[in-house]
């Protein structure tokens, strides 16, 4: 269900009220003992309830980070929203006074009740259905399963999905690059994360329950979790326990295999784990509700920076050229076969350039724009201009991440897209201190998935930008924070590709419609390569529908990559012709093609072959038994016979012929008419046979075969 601007507002004032309200009466409205001697800082500056009155238009007309900004601007780092006494929210700006809402104990500032609603989404076992210890330790097993060292067995799986992704975008168009870039980021999180049992046959359903699950986040299932009458809130039900039901039988298979036959991506990781306390490893209940939350984690952050990522690179043209600079560099020092890069980690790891450009785009759009705790404890915040501040116990903290990666002392124009200012020499980040940048979080509440993050996002743009030459056909999409899940909205994207997809050098000439119906006399008349001849005698070697003509363009048509270039669909006519359960475009180079090619490479072999079997369905063994059987005689055969003998030749092709099942068939007919017709080569054909029979006799071999010079010429010319 999608939520307007306001409604999400009022959502969330509402949620707040409704927390409020239960920590005043869990307390009892109870002050604790206050030692009157000891004088406590004041507590922050109030925006009371007539103020934000005020401030309703500039909500509705430019959302809530316009009112933070005015807010910040008025009262400074630290202020309070106060809503009839019963909402008290106190926001803090900037890395000065954020300290104690990053590092502070679980038991003085914590998410307390605010995300309840995440508990049927995920399952009880987990998260914010635990306790503390619980949860703490759950963290743990998600920083080892992703932490660096465990990282790179990652990227060359990420790589292969990218890859087969974008081969088929095809030669040009337009494309919805939110869309393309979430159905991508699927693929990758199945393929790393979910394993291959998923990826299998149960992926799709498994993308089908998961959309179930993000539909269950909405206004109604925030305020009534667990109620069974919002339909939302019983399909996500109803996909959660399927969801635990696909994982908990494949954690019960993988705990039945031992040794190295089991994958070791992040699921395996999980399963793996062990509570400290009690030495315990995780169930199969908390394994599925692990695997759920860290795919919605995964798929949201990454999908949202991803998309905005390229709507910022496309709309800044200096940064963009700075970023595709970065990637032929780095294909010049890692590039081998033609500019395929081998070490990918390692060139990930050297793209500084497309890391800042990814890090700046978190800093203007933080994929959740505001952090929120409950203060347990009073606490004490100071400022940046020395004024301290008592955060009363109750209140709901927030560090709203859009404001502080703004603060005008720690970056320099911050409303600006400028990367540059985390490169040498600048680092703002860092100069500022601690907490400057909190995209991800920081402290104890830090992302574990960060790195992760970066990395996948990394694969993408590097090879986008590597390939493709794209264009934001839209104008720069807005920042929308009025649905309950950070997004953005739509980007379209042109890329076109030319012979080098990132050159300045124009498309091929096309050969258009009008040109085509010119064209048909000739076609009718002669012929599809009379036709394809007056074409390239027109256009040169390369035209569109793109035909490449010559040595000089083919290279790449024959030695690319199947991710790249390969025959797709265009003989899918061949499936009924030979087997179902035969998938030709796939296998056909790793089942038929290469033990055909292992086979050929031993010449013993190849002999055994063609000795073994008697009627071999070999051009050159049918000519020249055709041309033995001219040479008692001096007269070539008239223009009529020859068109016998090419019938002949086909006949040798029919199950009752010598020559088995007619394979070569088409070689075969070719080769005769050519041959047949050029008086001079059957004269020269016929004399080397004529030698072949006084050195070697009648009986054709592989050996007689392979000195048959001139009817081999003759085959590979015709």
């Amino acid at each position: 269900m999608e939520l307007t601007s306001s409604s999400v507002t009022w959502l969330a004032m509402v949620i707040l009220v409704i927390t409020a309200a239960v920590t005043k009466i869990a307390t009892g409205r109870k002050r604790s003992a206050t030692d009157l001697t000891c004088k406590m800082p004041p507590p922050p500056p109030v925006v009371n309830s007539i103020a934000l009155l005020r401030l309703l238009p500039t909500l509705f007309r430019s959302g809530l980070p316009a009112i933070l900004h005015q807010l910040y601007m008025k009262f400074g780092s630290v202020f309070t929203i106060s809503v009839a006494g019963l909402l008290k929210m106190t926001f803090l700006v900037g890395p000065e006074v954020s300290a104690h809402f990053f590092q502070g104990l679980e038991s003085e500032v914590s998410h307390g009740n605010l995300f309840e609603f995440t508990v049927p989404m995920f399952g009880k076992e987990i998260a914010h259905g635990v306790d503390s210890a619980t949860k703490n330790e759950q963290a743990r097993f998600f920083v080892d399963a992703l932490k660096p060292a465990r990282l790179r067995i990652h990227v060359d799986p990420m790589v292969q999905e990218v890859e087969d992704y974008f081969a088929k975008w095809g030669q040009h168009g337009t494309v919805d690059l939110r869309r393309e870039l979430e159905q991508l980021l699927l693929l990758i999180s199945g393929r790393c994360l979910l394993g291959k049992e998923v990826m299998g046959t149960m992926f799709d359903e498994v993308c089908s329950l998961f959309r179930d699950i993000e539909g269950g986040v909405n206004m109604m299932s925030v305020f009534f979790p667990y109620t069974p009458l919002i339909p939302s809130n019983r399909r996500r039900d109803m996909a959660r326990e399927r969801l635990h039901a696909i994982f908990s039988d494949i954690v019960r298979s993988r705990k039945q295999q031992q040794g190295d036959g089991v994958d070791k991506d992040v699921l395996q990781s999980l399963i793996d784990s062990r509570y400290k306390v009690d030495g315990r490893a995780t169930t199969e209940a908390e394994v599925a509700a692990l695997m759920i939350c860290l795919l919605f984690a995964a798929k949201h952050t990454s999908a949202y920076t991803s998309v905005w990522t390229g709507a910022r690179l496309l709309s800044h043209g200096k940064f963009l050229a700075a970023a595709v600079d970065e990637q032929d560099e780095i294909v010049r020092q890692h590039g081998i076969n033609g500019g395929r890069i081998t070490d990918h980690y390692g060139s990930l790891m050297e793209m500084r350039t497309l890391h800042s450009c990814i890090k700046e785009t978190l800093r203007l759009h933080p994929p959740v724009p505001v952090l929120t705790r409950t203060a347990h404890k009073q606490f004490t915040v100071r400022t940046r201009e020395g004024h301290e501040y008592a955060v009363p116990a109750g209140h709901t903290i927030a560090c709203p991440i859009v404001i502080s990666n703004q603060v005008p002392y720690i970056y320099k124009d911050g409303h600006l897209y400028d990367p540059g200012r985390f490169g040498p020499g600048r680092e703002e980040d860092k100069v500022g201190g601690k907490f400057s940048y909190a995209s991800f979080g920081g402290g104890r509440t830090s992302c574990v998935g960060e790195g992760y993050a970066y990395m996948q996002i990394k694969v993408i743009w590097s090879h986008l930008l590597r390939n493709f030459e794209l264009r934001l056909l839209s104008p720069l999409p807005k920042s929308d924070w009025s649905k309950t899940m950070a997004a953005t909205k739509l980007a379209r994207v042109k890329r076109p590709i030319a012979l080098n997809p990132r050159s300045n050098r124009p498309l091929p000439p096309v050969v258009n419609s009008i040109a085509l119906l010119e064209h048909l006399p000739r076609l009718f008349t002669k012929g599809v390569i009379a036709l394809m001849h007056d074409l390239y005698t027109r256009f040169g070697n390369v035209f569109t529908a793109t035909f490449l003509v010559g040595p000089e363009v083919s290279a790449h048509f024959y030695q690319g990559m199947d991710s790249e270039i390969s025959q797709g669909d265009l003989y899918k006519f061949t499936v009924p012709m030979f087997a179902k359960g035969l998938d030709y475009f796939a296998k056909w180079g790793e089942t038929v093609g290469l033990a055909w090619a292992e086979s050929c490479s031993h010449t013993s072999q190849l002999r055994h072959t063609f000795d073994a079997t008697k009627h071999t369905p070999n051009s050159q063994k049918i000519f020249s038994e055709i041309v033995r059987s001219r040479r008692d005689t001096n007269q070539l055969p008239a223009e009529q016979d020859r068109w016998k003998l090419r019938d002949r030749t086909r006949g040798h092709g029919t199950p009752e012929g010598p020559w088995g099942n007619g394979e070569w068939l088409r070689d075969t007919n070719v080769t005769g008419a050519r041959l047949l017709t050029h008086d001079k080569f059957v004269t020269e054909a016929l004399e080397e046979q004529k030698h072949m029979i006084q050195k070697h006799g009648d009986h054709i071999c592989y050996n007689v075969l392979l000195d048959m010079d001139i009817l081999h010429c003759c085959i590979k010319e015709a």
